[in-house]
């Protein structure tokens, strides 16, 4: 590839997945109307049918029956994968898909079996590294939100209430860019969740606030937390640059009528991101190996990263509310400060308003009224930092939380039964080099074995066409990943930068209290 040809914010040089052309945050229309009159329209024309075919998420164990029980999953990243199979060259015991006599099928074969493009396509250092940098640059953590979540009354269940959700935003949707509101409840977060968690397992998800914290349901506290769990998880959601393209995201912020009749009525796709897709040659040519390094230093790294990261927001939620305590002992000061001062006038010589005692009570007044000023700065801090740099702190925690839980998903489905359907078809090959050795045997067992390799072979085929197409995510992931580090400056430059203002506050407080209670008299006047 000439480097100057390379385009990356337009092309992918490592054959990505094309998705949707539309996405929710760009200028760029969806393929879905922001209206919906009827779910059966939607039903008809928005989302493809439910696939019959194999999902790989509710049994990736699973191989043909001719196989008997499944047996333990391959590594995609070992050696069992056996790369050279895409690359053209043909491993031990298989057919090399550009051989004319393979009975490996055509590309276009439902199965996607994998072959090659035809050319290498090694790009250069310069070009991987554009490449690197077009895969972050559809990543902008840092946006702002755009999506506001609030409350609205509870609505009389059948046997108990429940708590809706106020969805508001701008986001342009079919180029429509007014405002647009909707009415969401809390188990509609959870039914996207589960089909995002099904559709894009090799993905980065956001995770959901709990249904329950600890204490009552009805807890103040506890709905707060919740909601702004839940604007955390929609507001990073579409900032995702794949997941914030599926049709059912979109559906979720458009869908003006109750999500749950909806969902009764459409025929949703569940099929995983990437079926009936191959994955490009290019991307295996520029496969780079010190991407198993990385990915395995990052997974180890996570966890000790993530119990640090939540102390500190456990110590910065700890900081919010010791403000809230010396707000709290500010407004006692100012209370008793007032109450002390019409007391005392009773035990010292108070008949004459320029009195020492009349002196010192009007500056005790002016006293009172700083700590009262005081309180207020320190509430407005508290609020602040509960409202605003807490949650942007969360953020982080959150997007720790969803590549642990993508390392997760990874362990338990991204996995292969590549060594044993070898085994299976070299005992077939084996099996049919005895029958060809035998005049009598019968047309019809020949063909039986035949078809026996021919299934195993495009077994093996579609199954290292998955675990490259898995490598690609997860390449994805890693690299969008790392726009998360600015969250971190970010979040600490906001909140020293207002700490410095609160403290300047209180700084102006305390320096206009000291002028104004200069003359408070610290000795009896000999005149």
């Amino acid at each position: 590839m000439n480097s100057s040809h390379f385009d990356a914010e337009h092309e992918d040089p490592w054959g990505a997945n094309t998705w949707a052309s539309s996405s929710i945050l760009g200028e760029s229309a969806p393929t879905i109307s922001p209206k919906y009159p009827e779910a059966d329209s939607v039903k008809k024309t928005l989302l493809p049918s439910l696939s019959n075919e194999h999902d790989p998420l509710s049994d990736p164990q699973s191989l043909s029956p001719l196989l008997g029980s499944p047996q333990p999953v391959g590594n995609i990243w070992g050696e069992d994968n056996n790369p050279t199979a895409l690359t053209g060259t043909a491993a031990p015991g298989f057919a090399s898909p550009l051989d004319g006599a393979s009975l490996i099928q055509p590309l276009n074969h439902p199965t996607g079996t994998v072959a090659p493009d035809g050319h290498e396509n090694k790009m250069s250092e310069k070009e991987v590294a554009q490449y690197k940098s077009s895969l972050r640059n559809q990543f902008h953590p840092l946006t702002s939100d755009q999506i506001s979540i609030k409350e609205i009354p509870e609505k009389e269940g059948l046997l108990f209430k429940h708590i809706n959700y106020l969805l508001t935003h701008h986001i342009i949707i079919d180029g429509d860019a007014s405002v647009k509101k909707i009415t969401r409840r809390y188990s509609d977060f959870v039914w996207l969740l589960e089909i995002l968690v099904k559709k894009y397992p090799f993905r980065a998800i956001p995770d959901l606030p709990p249904k329950k914290f600890s204490g009552s349901p009805q807890d103040t506290q506890f709905l707060q937390r919740r909601r702004r769990g839940l604007s955390r998880f929609i507001n990073q959601l579409i900032k995702h640059p794949v997941l914030s393209k599926e049709p059912l995201v979109v559906v979720f912020l458009t869908v003006p009528t109750d999500l749950t009749s909806w969902r009764k009525q459409a025929n949703v796709d569940l099929s995983i991101e990437f079926q009936g897709k191959k994955i490009s040659k290019s991307f295996i040519v520029n496969w780079e190996k010190e991407n198993i390094t990385r990915w395995s230093q990052t997974e180890q790294s996570l966890r000790p990263l993530y119990e640090q990261w939540s102390k500190i927001c456990i110590l910065l939620d700890r900081y919010e509310k010791r403000r809230r305590l010396v707000a709290g002992d500010k407004t006692k000061f100012a209370s008793l400060l007032q109450a002390f001062a019409a007391t005392n006038i009773s035990l010292y010589d108070s008949e004459a308003a320029d009195t020492d005692i009349g002196v010192i009570n009007a500056n005790l007044e002016h006293i009172s009224k700083t700590f009262t000023k005081e309180a207020d700065v320190l509430t407005k801090e508290a609020d602040n930092i509960s409202l605003t740099h807490l949650e942007f702190f969360k953020t982080y925690q959150d997007y720790l939380a969803s590549l642990i839980a993508l390392f997760e998903r990874y362990h338990t489905f991204g996995g292969n039964t590549i060594p044993q359907v070898s085994r299976h078809l070299e005992a077939a090959e084996q099996k049919l080099q005895s029958l060809n050795s035998k005049p009598d045997v019968k047309g019809s067992e020949v063909e039986r074995v035949k078809s026996l390799i021919l299934n195993d072979k495009q077994e093996i085929f579609s199954q290292v066409n998955r675990d490259w197409l898995i490598k690609q995510c997860l390449v994805h992931e890693y690299y969008t990943f790392q726009e998360t580090q600015y969250i971190v400056t970010k979040a600490f430059q906001d909140w020293l930068a207002d700490r410095l203002k609160y403290n300047d506050m209180h700084s102006e407080i305390l320096t206009e209290v000291l002028k104004d209670i200069h003359n408070m008299p610290l000795y009896r006047s000999l005149g």
